[in-house]
Formats: structure tokens, C-alpha cells, sequence
């Protein structure tokens, strides 16, 4: 395996077993959404089922997806206890199973709700002197801030928040 840093999708595609019983379905789910509070380096995790009006997808019908920050972090989800004795309560389920590592190389978005974009674009097209980490965390824990209480500064001036009074304005810490 590469060894990369920077996130790693994990992404498994799977269909269940013929007579598998909904509930079981529904616990097996639930059980893989509890890894992600076992393991430290599984940092998120969605599912779905197959939607799709194109008949592309080879008869799976659930798309599980795992976030974490480095291909070292897969292979540290894949050897954990917690998982090897998921796994093969899991895949005992299943008639079949595709699983992708991949490494988001481009993002592109027209959401202008995409917290993550308009922070990139803040930082890199103004050449602030504040991370899109810390920006991220400051949108995290204030929930009520949006990206209209920013003030976007000439290229020589760190971010300031539009709260903050004349006097009190100080450049922010670089990260």
C-alpha cells in the first residue's frame, strides 16, 4: 500500500445475502456506523443505498463510505480487533463485495453552502495568515457564525470577525 499522507476514502459496495432479514441488515448498519467510535483512525462514516436510474450498478445495493487521514490509517482500521471481528460477521452477510481505496485528488462544487470550499477560498485567494483548520474549527464551535461575519482582508492583513471592535482587532495566530 502507498504510504501517503492527506484523507483516504474507504469505500465498500455491497449486496447481502438472499433472505438476510431486514433487521439483521439494519443491525450489521448499525454496527458498522459504531466503528468509527472504536476506532481512532476511522474519522467519519455514511452509507447509503443504490438510487440509481441507470442500470450500471451490477446488482449492490448499499454504498458504505469511511473517512480517514492517511492510507497508514486504513491499514490500521483493517488490522484493528474491532474490525477483523466485524468483518467477518459482516462479509458472512453478504453475496458480494467491492471495496476502494481512493485519495480525493479534485473537488469540485457549486454549493455555495460548502463550508469546506468557501474556507479554502478564503484562505488561499487572499493569502491569509490563518489555516483553514483553525477556520474550520471556529465554524465548528460557533454554530451561529457564517461566512458573511468574516471580513475579507487585503493580502497583508490576517482575517478579522465583523464582532470585534476597532480597538480589540488583533492578527489572529498563523498556523
Amino acid at each position: 500500500m502507498e504510504e501517503a499522507k492527506g484523507v483516504v476514502k474507504h469505500v465498500l459496495l455491497a449486496k447481502f445475502k438472499e433472505g438476510t432479514a431486514q433487521d439483521q441488515i439494519d443491525q450489521l448498519i448499525k454496527d458498522y456506523a459504531n466503528l468509527v467510535n472504536l476506532i481512532e483512525p476511522m474519522k467519519s462514516f455514511q452509507w447509503g443505498k443504490n438510487v440509481s436510474i441507470e442500470n450500471l450498478h451490477q446488482d449492490f445495493t448499499h454504498i458504505f463510505e469511511s473517512t480517514f487521514e492517511s492510507t497508514e490509517g486504513v491499514a490500521e482500521y483493517v488490522a484493528h480487533p474491532a474490525h477483523v471481528e466485524y468483518a467477518n460477521l459482516f462479509l458472512a452477510n453478504l453475496e458480494k463485495v467491492l471495496v476502494i481505496d481512493y485519495k480525493p485528488t479534485t473537488k469540485v462544487s457549486n454549493n455555495q453552502n460548502d463550508t469546506t470550499d468557501r474556507l479554502q477560498t478564503l484562505s488561499s485567494l487572499y493569502n491569509c495568515r490563518i489555516s483553514c483548520k483553525a477556520l474550520e474549527f471556529i465554524f465548528t464551535i460557533t454554530s451561529s457564525f457564517k461566512a458573511a461575519d468574516v471580513c475579507v482582508p487585503k493580502p497583508t492583513e490576517s482575517l478579522i470577525f465583523k464582532s470585534c471592535s476597532a480597538s480589540s482587532k488583533s492578527p489572529m495566530a498563523s498556523s
